[in-house]
């Protein structure tokens, strides 16, 4: 799309914008060939096709031992759910330390954050609007509208990419918060992004149809996925619009709620009774079937998919290997609810599902290890690189070791805490409750 089309194009949506494994999966034992097939449709450049990739049943597997992972160095939360893969690891150890507060930023409390994400000395509230913060200090940098979508630190960019609007996507500095460039991806504001994230020079945007339609009678029913070569480094036009991109390629799938996750050259994604795998080329290379709804999903290092679905009025974790099989289906006791959180991974490869209150630890044998309920609203979790989940509860910060037993890291009187517990690249704890950003450095450190 040329410049001055893609900026015609901007300022229309601006203008219009307003607990056994024992028992393999019944769901993946039963036949996928009565099912209606979800239409899946490719465009490349002006060529638009249906795609016949190869359709096979997810089958029943056995668990696989998988090596424990090591933590690497590095950004320690960059986006929802830490990374591109959406384990939620940490790669940065809590240990047994005490903690202090050392600062709090106070913020709004009618606009909640749902998570605070970190990299070197900066850190970002992502809520209803963002904040750039000074991660040593405490200091507001700048903060923004968020026009809907995750926001997703990007290091290589040395910024951050955020919804300005609905349908606009804003990379800007981590430095002072100042606008690169934008992009507009196709569709504008038709459809709601879910999932960012970059490989090399590409950029992949997942989309959710929104309902427009006052009258119903136009239904959202589309996921769409978009990869565009960002022309690296990018450059803007004079409009401030990302003009040394070109577009791989779009990926509409007859579904909405699609869910993804990447892990260098790997791709994946759900939909309902359908699991997908592709290439940075948006070429999907397999099918397989069930018959599931898939919640959250999430990436090993190994390339194991952990996938959170709803089946036959209860809530199930599946292992699915790299061969399509299920390796382990472990289902979650009680009545079946939304899962909001994909499956979190431990480097050793104890997978750890929220559940409401609930939270299950599941070990590689695809049995229960230990199941707790919170005592208060749960706002998130993250595994450290030492193995203990961080867990906020009411209005504490807990931690889990590795047979269950909780200790309380640090408590905030009268708050409530609304994110994950991270721990950033300092060894410092960020948090956010429905009135602060609290920053909390271990005693002795």
């Amino acid at each position: 799309m040329t410049c001055p089309a893609r900026a015609a194009l901007a300022a229309c949506a601006l203008f219009l914008a307003a607990c056994d494994a024992g028992a393999q999966s019944t769901v993946a034992k039963e036949s996928a060939g009565a099912k209606k097939m979800i239409q899946l449709t490719n465009i490349h450049g002006l060529t638009k096709s249906p795609i016949n990739a190869p359709r096979h049943p997810l089958r029943p597997g056995s668990p696989v031992a998988t090596p424990s992972a090591t933590p690497v160095a590095g950004p320690g939360y960059t986006r929802p759910f830490a990374n591109e893969s959406q384990n939620s690891r940490l790669p940065a150890a809590l240990g047994t330390n005490e903690w202090k507060p050392l600062w709090n930023l106070p913020l709004d409390p009618a606009m909640p954050a749902r998570f605070v994400l970190a990299i070197g000395d900066r850190a970002i509230v992502h809520g209803r609007q963002w904040h750039l913060v000074d991660a040593a200090t405490g200091r507001s940098i700048s903060n923004d509208r968020l026009g809907g979508g995750p926001i997703v630190i990007d290091q290589a960019l040395k910024g951050f990419i955020t919804h300005y609007t609905s349908a606009h996507l804003s990379v800007r500095r981590l430095a002072d918060g100042k606008e690169l460039f934008k992009y507009l991806p196709g569709q504008g504001d038709v459809y709601t992004r879910a999932f960012l994230t970059r490989h090399g020079g590409r950029l992949l945007i997942l989309g959710w149809e929104r309902a427009l339609d006052p009258h119903g009678r136009k239904k959202a029913e589309n996921s769409r996925v978009e990869i565009i070569d960002l022309g690296m480094p990018p450059k803007a036009d004079s409009f401030g619009f990302l003009s040394s991109s070109s577009q791989v390629g779009e990926l509409y799938i007859k579904e909405l709620g699609v869910q993804m996750a990447t892990a260098g050259p790997t791709i994946v994604a759900a939909a309902r009774n359908e699991f997908y795998r592709m290439t940075w080329d948006l070429q999907v290379t397999e099918i397989l079937e069930g018959n599931f709804d898939p919640q959250g999903l999430s990436l090993d290092e190994a390339g194991n998919t952990y996938m959170a679905v709803a089946a036959g009025g209860t809530n199930h974790v599946w292992k699915i290997s790299p061969k399509g099989e299920i390796a382990y289906d472990f289902t979650l006791p009680g009545p079946g609810i939304v899962l909001e959180t994909p499956p979190i991974v431990g480097y050793d490869h104890t997978v750890y599902q929220l559940a409401g209150p609930q939270i299950y630890a599941v070990g590689e044998n695809g049995k229960l290890r230990w199941s707790r309920t919170a005592e208060g609203a749960v706002g998130g979790a993250a595994i450290s690189g030492d193995g203990q989940l961080l867990v906020s509860e009411g209005a504490c910060v807990v931690a889990y070791d590795a047979k269950g037993d909780r200790r309380k890291v640090h408590c905030f009187p009268n708050e409530t805490l609304t994110s994950p517990p991270i721990l950033n690249e300092s060894g410092h704890l960020l948090v956010t409750s429905k009135t602060a950003l609290h920053c909390l450095q271990g005693v002795g450190k």
